[in-house]
């Protein structure tokens, strides 16, 4: 479920910037701090990218830039652990699109842009 709300939250920052992965320090980000959070790396703090992305606090949640939501509910005492586990989830997303894109461009220059399996299967384009 939760990576299912990150995969939506990364589909979403594509959209508007596809290299934003690169620009995410990992090591200082903490989902529950306004501005080292994702959002809040990338545009300042948390209310302006999801100023930038047009997104509600409901929205933000469902693609996983916010560790909970509900009207009327303090969730105080819950956020350090729902938030440490919504950091650990990005860091290990973030990673893995890091590596497959340095994948991603490496093949492309072996291969001359037209794709590893092209170069490996010797197929025509």
């Amino acid at each position: 479920m939760l990576q299912d709300k990150i995969r939506l939250g990364i589909s979403l920052l594509d959209r508007v910037n596809p290299d934003w992965h690169w620009r995410v320090n990992t090591k200082a980000l903490e989902m529950e701090y306004d501005q080292c959070c994702v959002l809040g790396q990338l545009y300042r703090s948390y209310e302006k990218g999801k100023v930038k992305l047009n997104l509600t606090d409901e929205q933000a949640y469902q693609a996983g830039f916010l560790s909970w939501f509900q009207r009327g509910y303090d969730w105080s005492q819950w956020l350090p652990f729902v938030g440490r586990r919504l950091t650990k989830a990005w860091k290990k997303a973030i990673l893995n699109k890091r590596e497959a894109d340095a994948f991603e461009q490496k093949t492309s220059s072996i291969s001359g842009g037209r794709g590893i399996d092209k170069v490996i299967w010797n197929t025509q384009e």
